[in-house]
């Protein structure tokens, strides 16, 4: 099911650039997962020292902070 993006802004995201930092953090991450959109996911959370909302527990390994859903 799609998120609104009413729901998404009453919970005060913030929207993440892709910048050469994340690519760079990207690029050094081990294949725990080979879904490219999710590692730059990994990699943003990790240059930024955010936490990862998402449902994918394939992703732990990584050892990023996660919300799971």
């Amino acid at each position: 099911m799609p998120i609104a993006k009413g729901a998404v802004d009453a919970c005060r995201f913030t929207k993440l650039a892709v910048d050469f930092e994340h690519i760079e953090a990207l690029r050094s991450l081990p294949l725990h997962h080979k879904d490219p959109f999710d590692r730059l996911l990994v990699a943003q959370a990790l240059v930024e020292h955010v936490t990862l909302v998402t449902h994918d527990r394939v992703l732990a390994p990584y050892g990023v902070p996660m919300l799971w859903l």
